[in-house]
């Protein structure tokens, strides 16, 4: 369970789907930059500062509280949410790719793209967005700007905010100053100092196991580079 933006739940249908899939996703990416021993990198500098197996531990940690209904609401930290935002930065990422697959000649597949769609659509209804229906991609949309801002507005659907991103900011200002800021922003004062687990080198293949046993049967296409 999670303390959403949408109040306190588990992740079900289309929603738990698409972001399920790309837990597995990213699993398999920080596996093998374990492997050959180059870092996977999802653009959140919160999560990409961290060594890969503690990369392993908060995915975990998140995809736990993501989907499974057993256990507590996870807490709002920024180490955590900043795993969530990861997820959905390699969402970005493989619409990108399945676009440009397109676009280098290969059948069209818009696998991504739609469960995407259906993810919002969960929680939305036309009806609801007549003005705004246009700002919706078509599935068959190749314009990656329009996916990025959608991708956000998926996002939006679990997450309050990006406070996470000001980790650095608060860092490099003094306590008073950050406490200050923190307070202004409406941040709990313990939101940044939270620290990821690591893992040995033994419990890679247990934590693997948990995340997979989440996720047991990933829809998405395979993605050679």
């Amino acid at each position: 369970m999670w303390q959403t933006s949408q109040g306190a739940r588990t992740l079900e249908g289309a929603e738990a789907h698409l972001v399920g899939e790309v837990v597995h996703y990213l699993l398999d990416q920080i596996l093998v930059g374990i492997e050959i021993n180059e870092p996977h990198r999802s653009d959140v500098p919160i999560f990409d500062a961290l060594q890969p197996t503690q990369q392993l531990v908060m995915l975990a940690q998140v995809a736990q509280g993501l989907l499974s209904s057993h256990v507590d609401p996870v807490p709002l930290t920024a180490i955590n949410e900043g795993a969530i935002y990861a997820v959905f930065c390699e969402l970005r990422s493989l619409i990108e790719i399945e676009i440009d697959f397109e676009r280098l000649g290969e059948d069209p597949d818009n696998t991504i793209r739609t469960a995407a769609v259906e993810a919002w659509l969960q929680h939305n209804q036309w009806n609801d967005w007549d003005e705004d229906k246009a700002s919706i991609p078509d599935p068959d949309s190749m314009d990656v700007d329009h996916w990025a801002w959608f991708v956000e507005m998926v996002a939006d659907q679990i997450l309050w905010d990006r406070d996470f991103d000001l980790d650095g900011l608060v860092a490099d200002i003094q306590p008073e100053k950050a406490d200050q800021l923190k307070a202004y922003l409406g941040i709990e004062k313990d939101y940044y100092s939270t620290v990821a687990p690591d893992a040995k080198d033994f419990d890679i293949q247990q934590i693997s196991n948990q995340i997979r046993a989440l996720v047991p049967s990933p829809d998405l296409p395979a993605i050679d580079f």
